[in-house]
């Protein structure tokens, strides 16, 4: 047992792996000095439904309302825009998921990011991949996966609205970690049940796959889930108890230092470390660090994109996609990256700071990749015409009518080139030309 709180309802963890527990009686609780237990009363009306720790700052869910902790001032700043569960962007800032739309609360009005009808949970992978976690006929676990910006595949409603599904992206933080296998599962618990599941996903055109295992169905029943800064999960109960989960001879690392200063020869390594870290704590309190510096910080995440994990080299792509021409350019040119991982997160993040040049756009459409090609359809007849020809016949020469995701993307792209010139078809000789005159066609 690492925590105890009669009343939690909600987790998440700080830079050194402590619990943060949001309560039923719209309390947080934190960890304080020398372990002491710290209190904060949190505003509104209602019970805590979700915490995410980002380091410098703690955002709350209470009711449909969220809220901002400030460490630095111990203070609560003004209700946040937006309404719903906080996702985290791999950018760093937190958008909402409410009424089957995940949104962007820094943009107004706020701009949704995928439609992925009633799933109760989404998480956005660091390459910008959607996942929505619902609950099948038997009220177990079911994900889908769709792209950024992409609607997902539509799905059956949960059979069960009064079980509601949490899940976590897991990234363990070192090479050697034991339950390195696990990395990308998607951990999954149903709130109100014992055990934990998770979700192993396979490549399946632009969706995946998932096949499920249990990797602990004992004790009490389990109500949240969060990471760790060393690889382990923490999970709350329905007695308000926190424990460690990991693999046997995983020992807690460290705490990790995001802000502290390196040697002469490397003085952001603490920063580079945490940014590494499945801890969103850890990450948010990195990137700060990072990007205050100015042009050294930004050097050091040019340098991060070389870590030998493509997950940990992607995340500094999304800071640099909006950083400027120079380091944009720099983003693009991991589009020629051997890892799809890398390829895919630096197409994302381009194209979220709008930032992706022609060239690049056409050769993201010729990739081996389906869900990168679908990632790169719909911004094709930005290229013109016809210019985009050659980048639309690259992607139907390339497309699956049995990938959903795949023939959506597709499907958008056409019909935008349509109303930018309605005679367009007859200048496409190719045989992938008349699949894709089919395929419009088909949407009339």
């Amino acid at each position: 047992m690492v925590a105890e709180v009669a009343d939690g309802c909600a987790l998440s963890a700080d830079v050194a792996g402590r619990p943060v527990i949001g309560t039923s009686a719209g309390v947080l609780r934190l960890a304080g000095p020398g372990d002491e237990p710290l209190a904060v009363a949190v505003p509104g009306d209602g019970s805590v439904r979700a915490v995410l720790d980002l380091g410098s700052r703690v955002v709350v869910q209470r009711g449909e309302a969220l809220h901002a902790w400030e460490r630095a001032t111990n203070s609560w700043g003004d209700p946040l825009p937006g309404q719903g569960h906080p996702v985290l962007l791999p950018d760093g800032r937190v958008a909402t998921f409410a009424h089957g739309t995940l949104s962007d609360p820094t943009t107004t009005p706020t701009t949704p990011l995928t439609e992925p009808g009633r799933a109760a949970r989404l998480l956005v992978e660091v390459t910008g991949r959607v996942h929505a976690v619902e609950l099948d006929e038997a009220g177990g676990p079911r994900a889908r996966s769709g792209l950024w910006g992409l609607p997902l595949p539509t799905a059956a409603e949960p059979a069960h609205e009064t079980l509601e599904p949490r899940a976590l992206l897991y990234r363990s933080a070192a090479l050697d970690d034991p339950m390195h296998a696990l990395d990308g599962a998607l951990l999954v618990l149903t709130r109100g049940r014992p055990g934990l599941t998770a979700l192993l996903p396979a490549p399946d055109g632009c969706s995946r796959a998932w096949s499920g295992t249990t990797l602990w169905s004992t004790g009490p029943a389990l109500v949240d889930l969060a990471a760790g800064p060393d690889g382990e999960v923490l999970v709350l109960d329905e007695a308000g108890g926190v424990r460690r989960l990991a693999a046997a001879g995983l020992e807690p690392l460290p705490p990790l230092e995001p802000r502290a200063e390196g040697p002469a020869e490397a003085p952001f390594a603490p920063a580079l470390e945490a940014l590494a870290s499945p801890s969103p704590a850890a990450r948010g309190l990195a990137l700060e660090r990072l990007l205050a510096a100015g042009d050294a910080g930004l050097e050091a995440l040019r340098r991060a994109t070389a870590h030998p994990r493509p997950v940990s080299a992607a995340r500094p792509l999304w800071s640099l996609a909006r950083s400027g021409p120079p380091a944009a350019g720099f983003v693009e040119q991991l589009l020629h990256r051997e890892e799809p991982a890398l390829r895919g997160a630096a197409l994302a993040a381009l194209l979220t700071a709008d930032a992706l040049s022609p060239a690049a756009l056409t050769l993201t459409c010729a990739d081996d990749e389906a869900w990168i090609r679908a990632l790169a359809a719909p911004q094709v007849p930005s290229l013109g015409w016809p210019g985009g020809l050659a980048a639309l016949d690259a992607l139907v020469a390339r497309w699956s009518e049995t990938d959903r995701l795949e023939s959506s993307a597709l499907r958008r792209a056409t019909l935008a080139a349509e109303s930018l010139d309605p005679n367009w078809w007859r200048t496409l000789p190719t045989a992938p030309a008349a699949r894709a005159r089919a395929l419009w066609d088909s949407t009339r």
